[in-house]
């Protein structure tokens, strides 16, 4: 092998190599960003958790049926709102590793 076949091979190597650590690192970014938004959902139903519980003290007053429909409209809506940000991380992750493919291939 002469040298210039050696730079050329180990600067192939070195593009492949930061191909990869970028592609897992917007892998990483994706999954990051993905916990924060449920996080945040899972926060707001905290507090509408907590509002329930201030509805309970009246549930008499209230009667059940109100407040069953909005635990599982609550529940439903995010139970749904959950699977869409899951899957927008999978196809986000899943195009980006499509890209690193088409890149490993050309390298």
């Amino acid at each position: 092998m002469t040298s210039e076949q050696r730079i050329t091979l180990e600067n192939a190597a070195k593009e492949a190599f930061e191909g990869m650590r970028a592609y897992h690192r917007s892998e990483i970014d994706h999954k990051r960003d993905a916990i924060a938004i449920l996080t945040t959902v899972l926060a707001g139903n905290g507090g509408l958790v907590a509002a329930g519980f201030g509805a309970l003290s009246r549930a008499s007053a209230i009667g059940w049926g109100p407040i069953a429909i909005i635990a599982i409209t609550v529940f439903a809506t995010t139970a749904i709102l959950v699977q869409k940000i899951m899957s927008a991380t999978q196809k986000k992750i899943e195009a980006d590793g499509n890209r690193y493919k088409e890149f490993r291939a050309q390298s």
